[in-house]
């Protein structure tokens, strides 16, 4: 389809519970707690320190790389750390992110048949060090245009700067953009404050992992239960006037 007839010409997702599952809270307490053996530090204020004190720093860009991360946990805890230690650790949580990044079953056909129809793909992820560093070994990497990450570009959604950002390397205009998410965040109220439309995306088996899309609770916009489902909303369906209470939604079927 030619650019010229799409109501939009870029669709930007989000990362962790869109194109990728969230952790679920079990695998991933169970890594820190490994980490946390490795480094010889307690579970609790190891946990603490990782998944609370040290989650906006890692978000935003504070830490070169995920030893720097954990050289910081182990000083504030009082831990000196030995060479094999750090580097056991951090072997350790980038394994726990390469297996975060197994895409949803059904997203490498949706970006693929959204790049077929002619539009630019492009990507905000609220994440730390450890995801650009390996972005290029997943299949994602071959299919959004323009990825970017907090870490990276220190901004965090619903910074209205890093939507703009998305759109400028697109070269799309943020009217002209679609933005995909999950609701965690308020990142849907961020995309559509800088003229985007948003879609949230929750699909049914995610409910009870993750509690912190508090957006997703109250959002009136347009929503579809599956990746696919955006694929059925944009075949001539007029986005705005889907996803209000008491209508229809796509469920990607």
């Amino acid at each position: 389809m030619p650019s010229s007839m799409l109501s939009y010409d870029a669709i930007i997702f989000d990362l962790f519970g869109t194109l990728v599952d969230d952790l679920q809270d079990e695998p991933f307490t169970q890594a820190l707690e490994e980490m946390a053996d490795i480094v010889g530090a307690p579970h609790e204020a190891f946990c603490q320190m990782w998944m609370h004190d040290t989650w906006p720093m890692r978000a935003s860009g504070q830490f070169p790389d995920v030893e720097a991360n954990i050289i910081y946990v182990c000083t504030q805890l009082g831990i000196t750390l030995k060479p094999d230690q750090l580097l056991l650790a951090a072997k350790r949580r980038l394994a726990l992110t390469q297996a975060s990044l197994h895409p949803r079953h059904d997203a490498l056909e949706t970006l693929e048949n959204l790049r077929r129809l002619g539009y630019m793909l492009g990507l905000i992820s609220d994440c730390s060090m450890e995801v650009p560093l390996l972005w290029q070994t997943t299949p994602f990497a071959l299919l959004i245009n323009e990825p970017i990450f907090s870490c990276a570009v220190k901004l965090k959604k619903p910074d209205p700067r890093i939507y703009r950002l998305a759109s400028e390397r697109l070269s799309v205009s943020p009217e002209r953009c679609l933005f995909v998410a999950n609701g965690e965040s308020y990142e849907l109220a961020g995309a559509r404050s800088v003229g985007m439309t948003s879609i949230l995306i929750r699909v049914p088996y995610a409910e009870k992992h993750n509690p912190r899309c508090h957006e997703a609770k109250t959002w009136e916009g347009p929503r579809v239960t599956s990746l696919k489902g955006l694929l059925a909303l944009l075949d001539g369906v007029e986005i705005k006037t889907l996803g209000t209470p008491g209508q229809r939604t796509s469920d990607g079927i």
